[in-house]
């Protein structure tokens, strides 16, 4: 019996070493934000981004329209209007589910105008204040996860704003003062493609590998022009508010937990 007993105990502890291993945040909805796109022209460019970003989501990363939630511009068909009003509602949401254990990926596309104290996510009406933003994001410790990719301008301010021990934030980075459309936003639907994105192709796409693969696609797009690079893909895994285009091991250790799965 003593035997019996003790093969018992050897089997719980592997059980429980294989669980505090196996703490992969899967991501189980999808939060896109247009902003405003700027000119009339753009808006249909957008919407067709979106769009196939949704495709994308859907058919590679088995996800459903429940799961994949788009705000864009002022709204219509599948979509609400990308609104004020309705990015704080969207952001009470997620914090409700990250409460509830559910892990969340968020993408801000679009533009933004940066003030001395401030940064403005411009949106149909009026626009919201990345403070105004931060207040509303509380992902909890311990629960569910939240990861932004913020694919607008003044990305290292909006990381540093955004700072939270319980977030990871991926930005583009302006290398001098610009308000050019970032090229992340730009080549943005190139990150989800599995086939590039997935490293070491074990069916997971995470934070971290999109880091990586969006480093190399920004280089890759300014090269091809033969232009001086003014943009760099930072991270933040850590929460600290510094973001980095070479994580850290605690920023890359956060990041390579969140994930996607196909």
């Amino acid at each position: 019996m003593k035997y019996y007993k003790l093969i018992f105990i050897i089997w719980l502890l592997f059980a429980f070493k294989v669980a505090a291993n196996n703490t992969n945040s899967d991501i189980s909805s999808v939060w896109i934000f247009s902003g405003h796109p700027g000119m009339d022209e753009k808006q249909e460019t957008f919407k067709s981004k979106i769009m196939s970003i949704q495709k994308t989501l859907i058919e590679d990363y088995n996800l459903n329209t429940k799961e994949i939630h788009l705000y864009i511009n002022k709204g219509g068909n599948s979509s609400l209007a990308c609104t004020k009003e309705n990015v704080l509602i969207a952001f009470n949401k997620i914090n409700q589910l990250i409460k509830q254990g559910e892990n969340c990926l968020v993408i801000f596309l679009g533009h933004a105008n940066s003030t001395a104290k401030d940064i403005h996510y411009n949106l149909p009406g009026r626009d919201i204040s990345m403070k105004e933003l931060s207040k509303n994001i509380n992902p909890v410790k311990g629960q569910g996860s939240l990861g932004i990719i913020w694919a607008v301008e003044s990305g290292e301010r909006a990381v540093k704003m955004l700072a939270n021990k319980n977030l990871v934030v991926l930005a583009s980075a302006e290398t001098e003062d610009r308000d050019n459309e970032p090229v992340l936003n730009e080549i943005f639907e190139k990150l989800l493609n599995k086939n590039l994105v997935d490293e070491n192709k074990d069916g997971n796409v995470s934070f971290f590998e999109l880091h990586r693969l969006a480093k190399k696609e920004v280089k890759k797009w300014y090269q091809d022009r033969g232009l001086i690079q003014l943009e760099k893909i930072i991270l933040d895994g850590d929460g600290n508010g510094v973001g980095t285009s070479a994580p850290s091991p605690t920023d890359a250790k956060k990041a390579k937990k969140i994930i996607l799965k196909y």
